[in-house]
């Protein structure tokens, strides 16, 4: 069911055009994503999440994808120490 729900959103039209607005407003920024409910059978891995986001174009962007487990916190810390480090970088 989540991965039907992740699918229905990724591809609602309105939805990716105003990512790509708000990716361009952003530029500068790093990106991370956090790639919830990894403990479930049929999670997106972050290859298929990459390829769904379209992230690859994102040519002049530091991005990550940090696979998490928001009921057993595993992953979270990992990314917000991904997320500082290169906010650290930027600055």
């Amino acid at each position: 069911m989540f991965r039907r729900n992740m699918a229905r959103i990724i591809n609602t039209p309105i939805i990716l055009p105003s990512m790509s607005y708000i990716l361009d407003e952003l530029r500068d920024a790093v990106l991370l994503v956090f790639a919830n409910k990894q403990d479930l059978p049929n999670a997106m891995n972050a290859a298929e999440i990459t390829d769904k986001l379209g992230l690859h174009s994102l040519r002049q962007r530091h991005w990550y994808i940090q696979s998490t487990c928001a009921t057993s916190g595993e992953g979270l810390y990992e990314g917000l120490d991904w997320l500082s480090n290169n906010i650290a970088n930027k600055a």
